[in-house]
C-alpha cells in the first residue's frame, strides 16, 4: 500500500523542520523560500511544477497560515495534482479596497524592520502580535536559519494585500478540504465561517484550547482530526 504523504508548507518565519515536531510520519515539510515567488500565483505554478516531478500521482497538500494561502493557490493553479487539502489558519483574502491598503502598510512596516532590526528584539515583537495572543505555543528562531532578503521579499510579494478575495475560487474546488482553525482564535473562526466548499467531505473543525498556531498548540488533537479526515476519503 503507498504511504500516505502530506506534503506541509509553513507558515512565515516556519521552517520545513516545523512539522516534525508533530507526532505523524506523513508530514513532509516545505520550504516555501525555495520556490520564486513574484506573486502567489507564480509561487503555486513553480509549486506544482516541482511537485509534478516528485509524484505523478495526485498527493495531500497542507499549509498553514501563509502557508495556508500558498497552499489555496497551488490548489487552484492545478487541482487535478491534490487528491486533498488541508488548510489551517489560513485567511481566504480581503474584499475591501480600504483593508488591503491597510494590510500593504502594515507588511511594508514589518519588511523594513526584517530588513534593519536587531533579530532578537524583531521576533519578541512579531510573537507580541494580536493574532498570537492566545497562543501556547511559541517557536525559538534563529537569525541563522533564515535570509533576510527572502523575509522581506515575502512580506512585500506574498502580502495578504496581493491576494485576491479566493472565496468562490475555494466554492468551486472540487476536491475535499478540511479547514481548521483554533477556539481561540476568533478572528480565523469567523473568517471560515463565511466560506463554502463544493466537495461533501469537506469541511470546517475548530479546536479547542488553541490560536492561531493550532498544529503545535494541540498536536495529537490537529494529528487525530487530519486522519479521521483522510480515512473518509
Amino acid at each position: 500500500m503507498k504511504k500516505t504523504i502530506i506534503w506541509s508548507i509553513p507558515g512565515f518565519l516556519g521552517l520545513a523542520a516545523d512539522w516534525q515536531l508533530l507526532p505523524s510520519q506523513a508530514l513532509q515539510g516545505i520550504n516555501p523560500y525555495a520556490f520564486p515567488l513574484s506573486s502567489l500565483a507564480d509561487w503555486a505554478r513553480h509549486f506544482n511544477i516541482w511537485m509534478s516531478e516528485q509524484t505523478q500521482a495526485p498527493e495531500i497538500l497542507m499549509g498553514y497560515s501563509m502557508g495556508g494561502r500558498l497552499a489555496l493557490h497551488a490548489l487552484i493553479d492545478r487541482p487535478s495534482q491534490w487528491k486533498a487539502a488541508i488548510i489551517v489558519s489560513a485567511h481566504p483574502g480581503l474584499s475591501e479596497a480600504k483593508e488591503r491598503e491597510k494590510r500593504q502598510a502594515r507588511d511594508q512596516q514589518w519588511a523594513q524592520r526584517f530588513a534593519q532590526e536587531e533579530w532578537t528584539s524583531l521576533i519578541h515583537a512579531w510573537n507580541q502580535q494580536e493574532i498570537f495572543a492566545q497562543d501556547t505555543y511559541c517557536f525559538e528562531r534563529r537569525e541563522v536559519d533564515y535570509q533576510r532578503e527572502k523575509l522581506v521579499h515575502c512580506l512585500t510579494h506574498g502580502s495578504l494585500s496581493q491576494q485576491e478575495d479566493l472565496r468562490q475560487k475555494i466554492q468551486q474546488l472540487t476536491l475535499p478540504i478540511l479547514w481548521v482553525t483554533g477556539g481561540k482564535d476568533l478572528i480565523y473562526n469567523n473568517l471560515a465561517q463565511t466560506l463554502s466548499f463544493s466537495h461533501p467531505l469537506s469541511q470546517w473543525i475548530s479546536i479547542a484550547h488553541a490560536g492561531h498556531r493550532v498544529p503545535w498548540s494541540q498536536p495529537q488533537v490537529f494529528i487525530d482530526f487530519i486522519y479521521k479526515f483522510l480515512n473518509k476519503l
